[in-house]
């Protein structure tokens, strides 16, 4: 009988582990978007002529394409740099998956 409790128990603890790893994918995706929200309203709000030229207002819409151009540009970035400076990218973002060019891109967008 406390075989099984020690058995059900290692379950859980597999099952917790796996939640908590597969949660920061998620996270740092939400990580993108929040920074490239924050840098859109900063934008916004210092340079509103400028914004209103480029995005076509200030309203949700064109925060909405900011926020894509802020991530599209940052991303095309990221991939230029760890296509021609691999050292130094791996070092910087420890590796060259997913989640170091994820890394790279809140870093780039900050």
């Amino acid at each position: 009988m406390k075989k099984l409790g020690a058995i059900a128990l290692a379950i859980i603890g597999v099952a917790l582990a796996s939640i908590a790893i597969a949660a920061p994918a998620t996270a740092e995706a939400a990580g993108i978007h929040k920074a490239a929200k924050q840098e859109c309203k900063q934008e916004r709000r210092t340079d509103t002529r400028e914004f209103v030229n480029q995005y076509g207002g200030k309203g949700k819409q064109a925060l909405k394409r900011c926020i894509r151009h802020e991530k599209r540009s940052a991303k095309r970035d990221c991939k230029e740099e760890r296509r021609t400076d691999t050292r130094e990218f791996v070092n910087q973002y420890g590796g060259k998956g997913k989640q170091a060019l994820k890394r790279c891109i809140v870093d780039e967008i900050r």
